[in-house]
């Protein structure tokens, strides 16, 4: 199947419930994802936007498989995911990754910002470690941080700073990935970027492609 006639993402029908206590402590079941569908395609910067419990960070976390369905099917470029055993699925690891809200909390604060983006990159076997060092300063270019940044801790930098440090290390594993990313969603050729907040403003200031709205599950 060839890869630029079908979305580079599609969701389809994803249902996911939880079972939850309620304030009487009885268990009860929240449902998370109610018949989802949805498709992304490439250059697109999509917005996912809904109020708290709406199945936003399900949704997220199910494309990247850290969370598994109870029904649907999520295919990347073609391919369904949600069944790969984890051998099958380590190639596409590298292709799907996470930046975290909160970039100070997901940084190992003993590790420098090059220690963090070499570790990332260590699933990757076709750079040498010479070649692995000057992708660092690479992706730090690309994000518009220098190569002073590399030696630094996550406690001697901003939040601003550190969030772009955490772009770089979401791009780290792929390699292949010749696309002019930079920091404003639109200039991130086929790169697929999906933001996760509460308000459609947000997506007008991410300049999103789109918007998609999340309510009660669906």
């Amino acid at each position: 199947m060839q890869t630029d006639t079908v979305p580079l993402i599609r969701v389809d029908s994803a249902v996911k419930t939880f079972t939850v206590r309620s304030r009487s402590l009885r268990r009860v079941k929240m449902i998370a994802l109610n018949n989802v569908s949805l498709e992304i395609n490439r250059g697109e910067t999509v917005g996912l936007v809904g109020e708290s419990g709406s199945g936003k960070s399900t949704l997220g976390r199910s494309i990247l498989r850290l969370t598994t369905l109870d029904a649907g099917k999520i295919l990347y470029e073609g391919q369904e995911i949600q069944h790969l055993s984890e051998s099958q699925f380590r190639p596409l690891r590298r292709k799907l990754q996470m930046v975290f809200q909160n970039p100070l909390t997901s940084f190992n604060p003993m590790m420098t910002i090059e220690a963090a983006l070499l570790d990332s990159m260590r699933l990757v076997t076709e750079l040498s470690p010479s070649e692995k060092k000057q992708r660092v300063f690479q992706l730090l270019d690309q994000v518009e941080l220098s190569e002073r940044f590399a030696k630094l801790y996550p406690y001697e930098m901003s939040g601003g700073q550190l969030q772009r440090a955490a772009l770089a290390r979401a791009l780290a594993p792929d390699p292949d990935d010749r696309s002019p990313v930079r920091l404003e969603p639109q200039r991130h050729g086929y790169r697929i970027i999906v933001w996760n907040r509460h308000g459609i403003h947000w997506a007008q200031h991410f300049r999103c492609t789109r918007a998609v709205q999340r309510h009660e599950g669906r």
